[in-house]
């Protein structure tokens, strides 16, 4: 029997048996994503999807802008993201200096992100290797 856990009036999660949950995409973009110690970060931009594959290869974390800076976009694969299911949100194990030393991009000029150099770059940066 498929159930539905209401967040909002749009965005329904999705459960059918134990195995099985849905998220709208929607209801993501913007949500705050924060650190294993519960700093906000940012929020969610967007999700790049790899169309050969169907499978999304990064969530884009929108820093905070400052009175000095706009905000500035980072990349992050898919995987370094940490799902906590009974909440509907994303956490990453990064924390506000780390982001200062990744390559961000502003909203007006995004990287060559299909480029294998530049996943190299970004996925190295969240590597636990």
């Amino acid at each position: 029997m498929e159930q539905q856990k209401i967040l909002s009036d749009d965005f329904p999660v999705c459960q059918s048996g134990s195995d099985t949950l849905l998220l709208g995409c929607k209801k993501l973009m913007g949500q705050r994503l924060t650190n294993h110690h519960g700093e906000v970060l940012g929020t969610l931009h967007s999700i790049v999807i790899d169309l050969k594959t169907g499978r999304i290869s990064y969530a884009v974390l929108a820093y905070p802008h400052s009175f000095v800076a706009p905000p500035r976009l980072f990349a992050v694969p898919w995987h370094a993201l940490v799902l906590d299911a009974d909440r509907c949100r994303f956490s990453i194990e990064a924390e506000h200096h780390d982001l200062k030393n990744q390559p961000g991009f502003d909203r007006s000029l995004w990287p060559a992100c299909a480029d294998p150099a530049w996943q190299r770059k970004v996925d190295g940066f969240y590597s636990s290797d």
